[in-house]
């Protein structure tokens, strides 16, 4: 169930997102309108719970990156020893680019993705087998926490630094 304000009691029929055209439009961001925030910045759940609409749950934050550590990690060899391998078949010809390779080769390279293990916690993540990583986006500059051995022990570090940079925004690691 949705809860909205009061002075919203008007929109409490509404689901979290209505339709109209082709375009979709959110009720916190009608909520946020009506109290006036600055409809450049995003609009952000104080809770984090998108079903609590209510005015008090509701600030406005700018606009940032989502994350700056990749899920999926390329496993592919690099260029050059694309070449050296396929070199008997170009007759001589290098290419410059990797397009122009798969281009005078007529092949088609899938790109394979590996999956990264995910934490559990906000700001931890893998860095290679019994080390996680841990850091903090602050302003759209993303800060290295460290490496650690644990997950709690990375999410700790996270839960310090989100007090230092995030102040009353901050979301901590339940531990």
């Amino acid at each position: 169930m949705i809860l909205v304000s009061p002075e919203d009691s008007d929109l409490s029929n509404w689901k979290l997102k209505r339709t109209v055209g082709d375009s979709s439009i959110l009720l916190h961001t009608v909520i946020a309108d009506r109290m006036g925030l600055s409809p450049d910045k995003q609009v952000e759940h104080v809770d984090g719970n998108p079903l609590n609409c209510q005015r008090s749950n509701l600030r406005e934050s700018a606009k940032y990156r989502k994350g700056c550590s990749p899920r999926y990690k390329e496993a592919t060899l690099p260029f050059k020893n694309k070449v050296k391998a396929l070199a008997s078949k170009l007759n001589g010809h290098k290419p410059t680019t990797e397009f122009q390779l798969k281009r005078q080769l007529k092949v088609k390279y899938k790109v394979k993705y590996t999956k990264l293990p995910k934490s559990k916690y906000r700001g931890v993540y893998w860095r290679r087998p019994g080390v996680w990583q841990a850091q903090i986006t602050a302003d759209n500059v993303c800060y290295y926490l460290g490496e650690y051995r644990s997950e709690e022990e990375a999410a700790r570090a996270y839960n310090v630094a989100a007090k230092k940079y995030h102040g009353r925004k901050q979301r901590l690691n339940v531990l």
